[in-house]
């Protein structure tokens, strides 16, 4: 079987700051593999022009995901600069905003320092596949004299942007052997339609000329999902359920035993500064400055009306629908948020009722 991969396809794992290695290492895995009296049952065919189309593309792409990472930044907007108007509140805000911004700028460079070394590692599984293919098929004068007469004829790949570059790898598909089972890696819309098979006029081409067929995938993942070397991903259709936890630094996913707070009209996640009244606290035990301690679920919290601000509760979530009291299992988070004095928006699965908190 022989597989050829459209230079789109290369060049999506230099187009992302997060790029996945796993595909393409799996292929070349598959590349190296013996098979029966020395011959190989999968073998990479490329031409001059994907090669070329690849690296114009790879350090333009690599430095703009660079220059994208480099120039993530955290604003406050609100909290600039501590001034003698602001409370002793308002000015720990902004200290802890300085020291997630420095925390912010740490994590910046540690993606950085990842996404370098994925880069490189792209760079080389790239030069080990174009290895592994062999000599490039060259654009000689029989397939230019082919790309002409198709061009004026109108047939697809019709010529994109001034490139006749897909024009000619098909031609140079269609010279090869007849007898021979072909791979096309691509979802480029000059190649297939919509729903990713090959355009008719393409197929029949194909099959005047070649007794095996050509088998279409718009991914690598796609081909070695096929041949059953990668399993198949599953995705739950789900709702996300919240399941959050409170440190001074900010909010984080956990899966945590987790404490919300009411009134009779409002509630919220922790931290949070109440002047007086009895609140319902459920279903966990918490301690904090100037309240009492309270524990179980139902159990009350009467404030002293100290302007209490609930800093030292380890754990928090919304556990139930304000409206209709359902269970957090039929609670979704419609956003997130990044630091613990932002709001978040909650929809109740059993009323339909949407609530922040």
């Amino acid at each position: 079987m022989k597989i050829f991969i459209d230079a789109n396809e290369y060049q999506r794992f230099i187009r992302t700051t997060k790029p996945d290695l796993g595909d393409l290492k799996i292929l070349k895995k598959i590349l190296k593999k013996p098979g029966k009296e020395g011959t190989k049952p999968y073998t990479l065919v490329t031409t001059e022009q994907v090669i070329d189309e690849y690296y114009r593309e790879e350090d333009v792409q690599i430095k703009s995901n660079r220059k994208k990472i480099s120039e993530k930044k955290v604003a406050f907007a609100l909290f600039e600069k501590p001034t003698d108007k602001q409370s002793v509140h308002e000015k720990a805000l902004v200290e802890r905003a300085k020291k997630i911004e420095s925390s912010f700028d740490a994590l910046v460079k540690k993606e950085m320092a990842s996404f370098d070394k994925k880069s490189g590692e792209v760079k080389r599984l790239m030069e080990d596949l174009f290895k592994l293919a062999g000599n490039p098929i060259a654009c000689d004068d029989d397939i230019l004299r082919a790309v002409e007469i198709r061009l004026s004829q109108g047939k697809y790949p019709p010529k994109t942007n001034g490139s006749i570059g897909d024009a000619i790898n098909w031609e140079i598909l269609l010279s090869q052997p007849d007898d021979v089972e072909y791979v096309f890696i691509t979802k480029d819309t000059d190649f297939v339609t919509e729903d990713g098979s090959l355009r008719k006029s393409l197929q029949i081409e194909w099959d005047k000329d070649h007794s095996e067929k050509i088998k279409i995938y718009p991914y690598i993942g796609d081909f070695l999902e096929a041949i059953g070397e990668k399993k198949k991903l599953t995705v739950s259709k789900r709702p996300q359920i919240l399941k959050k936890t409170s440190t001074e630094e900010g909010l984080l996913e956990s899966s945590s035993n987790l404490v919300s707070v009411s009134d009779s009209s409002t509630m919220w996640v922790v931290p949070k500064t109440v002047t007086g009244g009895t609140y319902l606290v459920n279903p966990a035990s918490v301690a904090g400055t100037n309240w009492t301690t309270v524990s179980g679920a139902g159990s009350t919290f009467t404030s002293s009306g100290a302007n209490n601000f609930f800093t030292n509760v380890a754990t928090v979530n919304v556990n139930f629908c304000p409206s209709c009291g359902a269970e957090k299992n039929q609670l979704v988070r419609l956003n997130t948020t990044a630091f613990y004095f932002s709001k978040n928006s909650y929809k109740c699965l059993t009323c339909g009722n949407t609530f922040e908190v």
